[in-house]
């Protein structure tokens, strides 16, 4: 009697080469459901936030104040470790190399993007990451000394016209955001300026109140204690929309120029090889924490902006990112070293 077809695969798997197959689809799905309950009874141990900065900096807050609240949500304690050194390389490669499995999660910011486009040697961009969750941001401000001769976004770039190269700007260093956002500045408008590099932010808004440099590009955040006390005077947030804490500073968008936006951020990441169940479980948790009233009005007095984006979103914002800054970095020949 002739066998059906379903017969004849059926009748195929039991010789030696089909049971191979077999055997290899059962692991396969034995795999796939030991993954699925590992990542159901996930968290059962403490979380590791590493931050690939010095204690106490702006960089280390993000994660401190809603690692509380996180703890309460997954039922497990989140611990914040710094692990600073390499240009925050030496933080995220300990992340990088962790095991996949959720509980190692890196505080990640620009540095990401940036470190690939400036050094040849750091072995991995942030497309080896997978974003849980866009949690704050800050926009740069174009900032004077308060007895500086510009009242104005548009005077700056009418005095870089007619004598370029004359005005200077400060810089937390030559891969800094700052130094990014005056190539963007250049570029958007015409102009040539140049640049002062320092080490650090401090130094750089320092050189801005001590009347060094002509003007600098800084985060809402780190010149917050300087705008409050009339020492700088902002004359454009590089954004599409005002800044919530500067809510008198114009965007960038009001003077003409919408896609010369420059934003400080904050995104938690954890290494690309992580469950999908594990990445969804903790975004639900950092959107839960996010969402909290204390989280949200510390955030706010810190002088950040809340993004609190879910995975998907968050990596489109990340992707875009990378995009437009390894854009610039290639239009002002800048090449890793």
């Amino acid at each position: 009697m002739q066998r059906t077809q379903k017969q004849q695969w059926a009748g195929g798997l039991l010789k030696p080469a089909g049971m191979g197959v077999l055997f290899l689809m059962l692991i396969s799905f034995g795999l796939g459901l030991w993954s699925t309950a590992r990542a159901a009874e996930f968290p059962s141990k403490p979380i590791q936030i590493v931050v690939p900065y010095n204690p106490g900096g702006p960089s280390d807050l993000t994660p401190r104040i809603i690692s509380k609240r996180l703890s309460e949500i997954l039922g497990q304690q989140v611990v914040v470790v710094n692990k600073p050194g390499g240009g925050t390389a030496i933080g995220s490669q300990a992340v990088l190399t962790a095991p996949a499995d959720g509980y190692t999660i890196l505080s990640g910011e620009l540095s990401l993007i940036m470190l690939p486009l400036l050094n040849k040697g750091v072995g991995f961009t942030i497309q080896d990451f997978t974003p849980i969750n866009l949690s704050t941001s800050s926009p740069l401000c174009m900032i004077v000394n308060k007895d500086s001769p510009f009242k104005s976004f548009e005077e700056v770039v009418a005095a870089a016209k007619k004598e370029p190269e004359k005005l200077t700007y400060s810089t937390a260093g030559p891969g800094s955001i700052a130094r990014f956002a005056g190539e963007l500045f250049q570029m958007s408008t015409g102009t040539k300026i140049t640049q002062i590099p320092m080490n650090g932010a401090p130094p750089a808004v320092t050189a801005v109140l001590g009347g060094q440099v002509s003007l600098s590009f800084m985060g809402a955040q780190v010149i917050k204690p300087h705008i409050e006390a009339e020492t700088l005077r902002g004359l454009a947030v590089l954004s599409r929309e005002r800044f919530e804490g500067y809510p008198d500073m114009p965007s960038i968008a009001e003077k003409g120029y919408p896609d010369m936006t420059a934003t400080v951020f904050n995104v938690f990441m954890v290494p690309k090889k992580t469950p999908p169940e594990v990445v969804k479980k903790l975004g639900a948790a950092f959107n839960e924490a996010i969402k909290d009233k204390e989280v949200q009005e510390l955030y706010r007095k810190a002088g950040l902006h809340i993004e609190n984006r879910d995975p998907v979103e968050a990596k489109k914002f990340v992707d875009a990112e990378q995009k437009k800054w390894s854009e610039v970095a290639k239009m002002a020949n800048i090449t890793p070293k």
